[in-house]
């Protein structure tokens, strides 16, 4: 009798423990049964760049507290509209190079895309882009050269 009583225990002790296993199993992975995976709501915006440099002519100087301002614009809307923005502080000299980091699932391939771009002193402009220079959808690629023009 004894005997059957410890086997009859065991047995329920064997089943809690699989039923604790597969529990802590199923929370170890990030399961949530009907309401689609944690994978799935938290994965991360697909990151692309337009790359490329600010150029003006040679014999320019930046002061050393400038500050550069590449904005990726959607040109499409009335106002335009900035998606996202690169700030450099301090850029150094002309040529200077950026890379503007964008979620390339936010980009409709029917839509105009452009970059914007000045560079401040003392929060003044001092130079800036003569309009915008479209980038990567309509034929236009991500890699870029913004020539800069003195603000008058």
């Amino acid at each position: 009798m004894d005997h059957r009583r410890f086997r009859n225990a065991s047995r329920h002790h064997v089943h809690w423990l699989a039923a604790a296993a597969l529990f802590l199993g199923l929370q170890a992975c990030g399961s949530d049964a009907g309401r689609g995976s944690s994978a799935e709501k938290q994965a991360p915006p697909a990151r692309a760049r337009v790359v490329g440099t600010l150029t003006a002519p040679p014999e320019t100087r930046l002061p050393l507290e400038a500050r550069a301002s590449i904005r990726l614009v959607d040109l499409s809307g009335d106002p335009p509209t900035v998606l996202t923005e690169q700030l450099i502080s301090p850029p150094g000299q002309f040529p200077i190079a950026f890379r503007v980091s964008y979620d390339s699932t936010a980009i409709d391939t029917t839509r105009r895309y452009g970059l914007q771009a000045v560079v401040r002193f003392e929060r003044k402009r001092i130079w800036e882009n003569d309009g915008v220079v479209p980038v990567f959808t309509l034929g236009h690629r991500d890699t870029v050269e913004v020539v800069m023009e003195p603000v008058r």
